[in-house]
């Protein structure tokens, strides 16, 4: 008996992956939702199947926020200048 590989199959593997959680994915072909019991082995040999889901917010939480200079006020641009001047001067031990 050979063995058919379902979307459900494939959300397993995926979450190794990407840390994200099978019930957090969904998975999209040809602009349509897949439904976890569709068989993937009836989608072409180099069929594009996308999917949406985002990783737990511990991980997600690792990256440093950014935030851009042209969204800070004038005070919290000026604040971090005066902040990394400061920083200069003690690294050069005046």
């Amino acid at each position: 008996m050979e063995q058919k590989l379902f979307d459900e199959d494939l959300k397993r593997e995926i979450q190794k992956l990407s840390q994200v959680q099978t019930e957090e994915q969904k998975m999209i072909y040809k602009g349509k939702v897949l439904e976890d019991k569709v068989l993937i082995e009836i989608f072409p040999e180099n069929a594009c199947i996308t999917m949406l889901g985002a990783a737990p917010k511990e991980v997600r939480s690792n990256k440093p926020d950014v935030t851009f200079i042209e969204d800070l006020t004038h005070e919290q641009k000026m604040r971090i200048l005066s902040e990394k001047e400061n920083k200069l001067y003690s690294d050069w031990k005046i």
